[in-house]
């Protein structure tokens, strides 16, 4: 193997004026040359990070994204008083993803009237798209469906 120095590159410039090409090289010092040949000597195939199981990998993400499609929500219309306040935690500790919507906040006594009847009580609860009515209602639905004893 031929060795590079500043003089190849020289004589490579030489000959490029002769033949009246116009390009010109710029003549880099035997430091940098010697720099070049080093890091070109690493193998490029080596390894610089941890193989990653890919498969594996989207196996996890599609699990979660089915558990994520499976979670329902459930809405409570709620006066912020203790039943109100155990059916949250009811509905927590069963997982379910809890939407709380707060009288005087999101709603008035009026709308809650309109929209659940005159003898309704707080709270109302809705799992999914369907309506459960009050908490003993809600539990009573829960029990059916087999979520607690």
């Amino acid at each position: 193997m031929t060795e590079i120095t500043p003089q190849i590159y020289m004589d490579m410039n030489k000959e490029f004026e002769e033949e009246g090409t116009p390009l010109r090289i710029v003549v880099p010092t035997q430091e940098t040359i010697d720099k070049w040949l080093e890091s070109s000597k690493v193998d490029i195939h080596s390894r610089t990070t941890e193989p990653v199981d890919m498969v594996s990998q989207l196996w996890k993400e599609h699990r979660e994204n089915e558990n994520k499609k499976t979670k329902v929500q459930a809405l409570i219309y709620s006066n912020g008083s203790q039943e109100c306040e155990r059916a949250k935690q009811l509905l927590t500790s069963l997982g379910q993803d809890i939407r709380e919507f707060l009288l005087g906040v999101d709603f008035s006594d009026r709308q809650f009237r309109a929209e659940f009847g005159a003898e309704a009580e707080y709270p109302q609860i809705s799992v999914g798209l369907n309506h459960r009515g009050s908490l003993k209602e809600t539990i009573n639905f829960l029990k059916k469906e087999g979520m607690f004893m």
